[in-house]
Order: structure tokens, then sequence, then C-alpha cells
């Protein structure tokens, strides 16, 4: 009885884990460009994704799309809402919880609770160039992946208790069947837990089955073996019939690199190591000060959980034999993408190896870890040894198990002020008053940084205008004028309007809005140009008639002895109205002051576009001083927007 108190409070602890955990996966959303193009199609209504599925999966040969090109679009669709991405979420993170509970029930060993203590503790939010869920993809794979690690629990229970048939095992089939067609990824996941599976379950027949060894192999042939087998030829030929007919044209699903192991053996690791916790540098950085109790609180529960079940680990009776099954497991699943020459170059030449099979791979990847904790536990001499062992690596875990939080807090953090620009689209459907007939003013409104990432070609002000017009028929948007109004407030101070006298101020925050693209990052006092070209954009605010306008800049110029002068070529809507020639004497480190004219009868609210020509950038490192590789013009201190008289 004290036993399964004690379960029981360890399960009430890891589901808090869990929740505590699984939180910063939910403040990132559609982060890739293929999340906005799915988007795009399902703005097109019913036949827009009729035809998006057929057309990507008969160009690609697979037969699976026809099912999970929907998924896949229902997931991006309804990514706006907070409450459907925690249960996006929440399905990922119970997919650990299967999993944990379906290696228990094949190993015959109570290993849920250690197993889901490394799962949860050491899994990282996906860096900005891979392509894993739960934040992209939410349900490409998790809902196969639920369903299959779901149908095999219940089978495998069924058969404990000697159902082989009826209505619940049939259902459970179908469902596995399912799960295999709906696409290549849980193919591979599907018939790689299967085989390990039953040489689990033939290991403990031939340990225990007595006389001869030809009796021994004949009763490793039984009825759910033929059935399994059957699922499995039955979804491999629909794939391949499927793939005769319609033949691949896409680049990224064909062993065009098979000859290449090397290649393949190096990506292989980066595609399972883009999905551990290990991948990223371990700079937690500053996180709000709220948090902090969260993340310790997830590091003491995952300490406590570990001190009182990790032991579990002991009784796994051939950890060295899992670990050689789960290497080769992790290799099968990912081989396809790492015998594909595009998916080589994007992780050994680019840098991003993960993606939908590392999340997978991850699976096998924490089994490996629990085998090793076992192979460390029955080394130990004595039984306080064990004990001291599982104290040390419960610490560890504890530590990793707060870091992890605060590491992938901060980064989903990074992601939620991402998803403000969806946040601005949305509230700028309420408001169509608001929304700009110039593409370019209307892109700067909603996405002044340009954080959404759109397929190439793509035109982003029609995306944007049909999202404005989807959100309009589809939300609700506030009835009272005192929250109208915020909203208005709002969106207005996203915009880079700019009154009569305001100075703005290159050192704060909300400056960057006015900037264009070639800048630097911004600095305590202002910011630099980085490059060749550097843009200002502002828009008049209303009011009333207006003489001749400057716009005066306060500056400082890159000048060094290997660079004397720095001249400075200045363009209004194309128009090139000044040259400015700084030189060293004259610059000496003092800011200096022009006064840029903007063409006379300019109407409020029309958008004014400034451009600087830097003559000479100049890296730092070229003059020896910092390592600084940035090319560097001007840095920008101030602008203020000022009316002569007439």
């Amino acid at each position: 009885m004290q036993q399964r108190r004690t379960m029981f409070a360890t399960g009430l602890a890891l589901t808090v884990v869990l929740l505590v955990q699984a939180s910063p996966f939910t403040y990132g959303y559609r982060r890739v460009a293929d999340e906005v193009a799915y988007l795009e199609i399902a703005m097109g209504g019913w036949s827009a994704i009729a035809e998006a599925t057929t057309r990507l999966a008969t160009t690609q040969g697979r037969l699976g799309h026809l099912a999970s090109v929907p998924i896949s679009i229902l997931g991006s669709f309804l990514s706006d809402s907070y409450w459907v991405r925690l249960v996006f979420v929440l399905m990922h993170f119970g997919v650990f919880v299967l999993f944990a509970a379906y290696v228990s029930r094949v190993l015959a060993t109570k290993v849920t609770f250690p197993l889901l203590i490394l799962l949860l503790t050491l899994q990282p939010i996906g860096a900005d160039s891979d392509h894993m869920p739960p934040i992209n993809y939410p349900l490409q794979n998790t809902l196969p992946l639920v369903m299959l690690f779901a149908a095999r629990l219940t089978i495998l229970e069924g058969e404990s208790r000697g159902r082989t048939g009826g209505f619940t095992i049939a259902l459970a089939r179908l469902v596995f069947l399912i799960a295999l067609v709906l696409n290549e990824y849980t193919f591979l996941a599907g018939t790689a837990v299967l085989a390990c599976e039953y040489l689990a379950r033939w290991g403990r027949r031939l340990d225990g089955a007595s006389g001869p060894t030809t009796a021994k192999l004949r009763s490793l042939c039984d009825r759910s073996l033929l059935l399994d087998a059957g699922l499995v030829v039955l979804a491999f030929a629909s794939y391949i019939g499927f793939r005769s007919i319609f033949p691949s044209q896409y680049e990224g699903n064909v062993l065009d690199a098979v000859n290449l192991p090397w290649r393949i053996v190096a990506t292989t690791i980066g595609h399972v190591h883009a999905g551990t916790f290990f991948s990223h540098d371990l700079d937690i950085g500053p996180i709000p000060r709220q948090a902090i109790p969260l993340a310790a609180l997830a590091g003491l529960l995952t300490a406590v959980c570990s001190c009182v079940v990790l032991g579990q680990a002991r009784a796994i009776a051939t950890p060295i034999t899992i670990i050689v099954v789960c290497v080769v497991a992790i290799a099968y699943v990912t081989f396809p993408l790492a015998s594909n020459a595009k998916f080589q170059g994007w992780c050994l030449e680019g840098g991003a190896c993960g993606s939908l099979d590392s999340r997978i791979s991850y699976l096998g990847y924490a089994l490996i870890l629990l085998c090793l904790i076992a192979l460390a536990l029955r080394l130990m001499p004595t039984r306080l040894t064990t004990w001291a062992m599982v104290a040390v690596l419960s610490g560890v875990l504890g530590l990793l198990g707060a870091a992890s939080y605060a590491h992938n807090l901060r980064i989903g953090l990074v992601h939620a002020n991402d998803a403000l620009v969806w946040h601005r689209a949305n509230l700028l459907a309420c408001h169509p008053d608001l929304q700009s007939p110039s593409d370019r003013r209307l892109l700067r409104m909603i996405d002044p940084d340009a954080r959404v990432r759109f397929h190439p070609g793509t035109d982003k002000a029609h995306f944007w205008r049909n999202y404005l017009t989807l959100k309009s028929k589809n939300q609700s948007c506030p009835p009272d004028d005192e929250r109208r109004q915020a909203e208005r407030r709002l969106l207005n101070d996203s915009e880079p309007v700019l009154a009569v006298g305001q100075d703005v101020r290159f050192s704060r925050p909300s400056a960057v809005r006015y900037l264009g693209g070639g800048w630097s990052a911004r600095e305590e006092a202002g910011i630099w140009t980085d490059g060749a070209r550097a843009e200002l954009a502002f828009v008049v605010a209303p009011g009333p008639p207006l003489g001749p306008l400057v716009l005066k800049v306060d500056f400082t110029a890159y000048v060094r002895p290997n660079l004397p002068a720095q001249t400075v070529d200045v363009y209004v809507d194309g128009r090139r109205v000044d040259t400015w020639t700084i030189v060293r004497a004259v610059n000496d480190g003092r800011a200096q002051e022009r006064a840029i004219p903007i063409e006379p009868g300019r109407q409020a609210a029309e958008e004014i576009k400034v451009v600087f020509h830097i003559l000479s950038p100049r890296q730092p490192e070229a003059d020896r001083e910092i390592a600084d590789s940035r090319h560097l013009g001007i840095f920008l201190l101030s602008i203020v927007l000022e009316s002569q008289p007439r």
C-alpha cells in the first residue's frame, strides 16, 4: 500500500513537471515557411485544400499525404488559439507518456517513470532553422505517434489478458495500420518499435521454452505476428503502389546520396543530436523573475522523483542489447533523410539538422541514456554505493531539469515576441479603416521586422490582405469603445508614424519601427549601419497643413586613420538630395547633425523612405581594433522631423 502511494505521489509530481516543461512550447507557432504556406492553403477554402492535398500527394509520391496534408493544414490554421496550441503541446508530451509506458510493457520492467523523467528533462525547443513539432507541424507526427503507441499498448494489454481478438483489439490494429500509412516517418517508427517488440517477446520465449530448437523456433510464429506482419505488408504495398503510379518529383524524398556513407553517418548524428537539449548552448540567459520559482520547482521535483524511481533502471535485464537495438532503430528511422542530398546539405553545410525525424529519434536517445544509467547502477558493488549513484544522478537530472526549463523559456519568450506579428494582424482585422492601401506600409504595420517566413516568390501583401479578410469574418471584435481605442493606439504605435517635433532616439527599443534594412543590432546609445545601404521609413502624422519639412539626423561616422573620410549619399524616395562627407578632423568622435530636405507637398499619412548609401563601409577588425566583422558607416543617434517657415 505504501509503495502504491509513493508511486501515485510520484506520478502527480511528474505531471506537474510535464506541465511546467511543456508551457514554453505553447508560446510560438507558424515559425517556418511551410506552416505559413499551409495557412495560405486553408484561406483558399475546401477546394484549395483538396487541390493542394492531391497535388502534394501525387507530385511527391506520398500516399499518406492524402491525410497528413489536411492534418498539417488544420494544425497551422488552428494555431492562433493558445488553448488549441496547449492541446497540441500536451499531445506531443503525451507521446512521451505513451512511449515510456510502452517500453515498460515491452521490457516487462517498471521503467515508465525513469524513462519519462529523461524524456521531460532533455528536450529542447527547436532552433529557428529546425522543422520540429510541436511548434512547427504540430499535428503531422504527433497525432500518428499517439495513435501508434496507444494502439500497441492496447494490443499488448489485451494479449497479457489472453485476448488476441475481439472488437477492441481489431480496432487497435486498424488504428495502427492508419498510423503506418499516414506518413513515412510513422511507418518507419512503427515498424521499428514493432521489430523491437517482437525481439523482446522472442527473447523471453526462447529463455523460457524447453525442448528441441525447432520447436522453440516454431513457437515464435503466432497469430499476433501474422496479423502485425500483414498490416506492415499492406501499408508498405499501398505506399509502393501509390509511388509507382505517381513517382516523386520532389528532391527531398529520394535516396539520391545513398553512396556517401560518411555523409549519411554525419547527417544521422546531426539529426539525432538536434533533438536533444545538448545540441543547444547551455545559455539560460536572463529569465523573468517570476519564472525562477518554476525553474526551481521543475528541478526540485525532477531530482526528488529521480531519487524515488531511478533505481528501477537497475532491473533492465539486457541494457547493452537494448542500446545496440536502439542505435540500429534510430539509424533506420533517420536513413531516408540522411541519404538525401538536400537534407545532407541542410545539415552538414547549413547547420539546420533538426527535422521531423529528430523528435522520433529522441525517444530512442532517451532509452539509450536509461540503459547507460542501468549499466552504471549495476556496476555499483554495494547497495550503499548504488543509492549514492542514484543520488548523484538525481542531482544532475534536477539541475538539468531546471536549466532545461529556463533555456526553453528564454527561447519561448523570443518566439512569443515573434508571434506578436499574428496578434497585430488579428487586431488590424478588426479595424479596416487602419489597413493601408499601400502594400509596403501594410507590411511594416503588421511585420516591421520581417519575422514571419515565406517561401520565395510569395506575394506577402496579398497573403496578409487575405488573412485580414479571413480574420474579419471569423473572429469576434471587441464591442466596447474603450477597448477598441486601446487597440487602435497599439496599432498606431506599431506604425512608423513621426510627428513634427517628435524626437526619436535609437537607444530606445520603440525606435526600431522606423528602421528598414541595413542596420546592425541596437546598442546602448544608438545603432550602426551594416553594409553599403541602410533605410529609414516613416509616415508623417496627421495634423494641420505643413510647411517645408526637414529630417534632422544626429549621428557619428566611422572614420579612422586608415579611412580618413566617410562619404554618404542621401536619397529620399529614390531621389538623391544630399551628399555628406565627414573627415576625421571634423568628426573627432563627436556627433554630427545634418538636415535632410523632404519634398514639399507631401501628404500626412504618406510613407517617406530615406536611404543612406555608404561609400566606404569598413570592418573594425580590418583596423585591428576589435573582432568585429560588421561593415560600419554611420552610428545613428536620433532623428527629429521639423517644419520650416514658409
